[in-house]
């Protein structure tokens, strides 16, 4: 993936919002959905739009839910069966409603101090899909979970978060 735009005036950790109802000076988002970045520390971004009613927190894992538009959810075990899905961390928190639209940078690769990873889950196991939107688990449940390709947890989650290696993840098998 070429990368092409540097990271000079792009804050990775704010959500972008558009409603032209209320900010009709603001039409449309900063960059185009897909843009690619790449961190001052090697790291790859991607910037995308949250899909309509979702609320999501800054370290949250989600999925990109349409790939020809860049639109992405909180990832849990409903994209069990999506294998292949684009995975990535969110910076920024966002809400999005229906008549306004949230636009955020997800990251693809590279360290991530803190992602949301379910507390106690254990450093350097298969990460997998949970019941709780955004956050990871080491732990499989049958039938309802799947695993997430390409995220290595460095450390035992405290608190919900842990530090990760993110190697462009993606959804894979169905537990």
């Amino acid at each position: 993936m070429p990368f092409g735009i540097s990271l000079e005036g792009i804050n990775l950790a704010t959500a972008y919002t558009v409603n032209t109802a209320s900010t009709p000076d603001i039409p449309g988002p900063p960059f185009a959905v897909g843009t690619p970045a790449r961190g001052t520390d090697g790291s790859d971004w991607v910037f995308v739009k949250l899909a309509a009613s979702q609320t999501i927190a800054a370290g949250d894992f989600v999925y990109v839910s349409t790939a020809s538009t860049f639109v992405v959810t909180s990832l849990s075990n409903t994209a069990k069966a999506l294998r292949g899905a684009w995975v990535g961390v969110a910076g920024a928190a966002a809400t999005s409603g229906t008549t306004s639209y949230e636009y955020i940078w997800i990251q693809r690769s590279g360290y991530r101090s803190s992602a949301n990873c379910l507390t106690g889950s254990l450093a350097n196991t298969v990460l997998h899909t949970t019941a709780t939107a955004g956050r990871l688990d080491d732990t499989a449940g049958g039938g309802t979970t799947a695993t997430v390709d390409g995220v290595v947890q460095l450390a035992t989650a405290a608190s919900n978060t842990a530090a990760v290696l993110l190697n462009y993840p993606v959804i894979g098998v169905a537990d």
